[in-house]
């Protein structure tokens, strides 16, 4: 049976994954300004996918008991689109908390604390919540599956910009079907890196590492007390 990663495998792990998220985000944007804007689209959501990543091991590497299955579960592409939904969600919870702090104290909170708020909300009904088992995430596709070609959400993007297909009609669609979309899928995932900015430094730092982390597992732990 093979050994569960450690919570430092996991932080480095997210740490790689988050750089890579960095990288294709900047490869998006000199495909975009060359003219290859189908395959700008593609790189941004395989960007997106690992930013997902980076955050499924960060939260493995807070609550590594809950890891079980973590990295199997990340192999499938829906599962990445899920927790990165569930991200999106958490920040937009989240979204007042800065607000409510600065009219309470007078001060506005760090990067790191509202990173951190995040990271509490996405924690709060365990790990498997975030990234979901395959059945879950295969459902979860399919209710987003586009019906027609004029309109592709995120998670089918990918595979339109590097993929002929024939319609049941008999239309051939061409990659460059996804062109229109490229910026819009840059702007997202730089939404994703522009949010989470701090998060590569907490992840890197031991010390604010094991202050974050405790701080989470604190909160959570806390917060699930009858």
């Amino acid at each position: 049976m093979p050994l569960m990663p450690s919570s430092k495998t996991f932080r480095e792990a997210a740490v790689a994954a988050l750089a890579n998220a960095d990288e294709l985000y900047a490869e998006a944007k000199v495909f975009a300004e060359n003219n290859h804007s189908s395959r700008a689209a593609a790189l941004a959501v395989i960007g997106v996918e690992e930013f997902a990543k980076s955050v499924a091991y960060t939260l493995s590497a807070i609550f590594p008991e809950q890891s079980d299955g973590i990295r199997s579960r990340l192999i499938r592409h829906d599962v990445k689109h899920w927790v990165a939904n569930k991200f999106e969600g958490a920040q937009i919870v989240t979204d007042d908390l800065p607000l409510i702090v600065s009219q309470a104290t007078g001060m506005w909170p760090s990067s790191r604390e509202v990173l951190a708020d995040i990271f509490v909300e996405l924690s709060r009904n365990g790990l498997s919540e975030v990234v979901p088992d395959a059945q879950q995430a295969k459902e979860h596709r399919k209710k987003n599956e586009p019906e027609d070609g004029e309109y592709i959400t995120t998670p089918f993007v990918k595979d339109a910009a590097f993929y002929v297909a024939i319609l049941s009609s008999g239309e051939v669609l061409s990659p460059n079907r996804v062109e229109r979309f490229a910026n819009a899928e840059i702007g997202g995932l730089e939404w994703y890196l522009d949010d989470s900015r701090a998060l590569q430094e907490v992840l890197q730092d031991d010390q604010i590492w094991g202050r974050f982390s405790d701080g989470v597992r604190s909160r959570v732990e806390r917060n699930s007390r009858p």
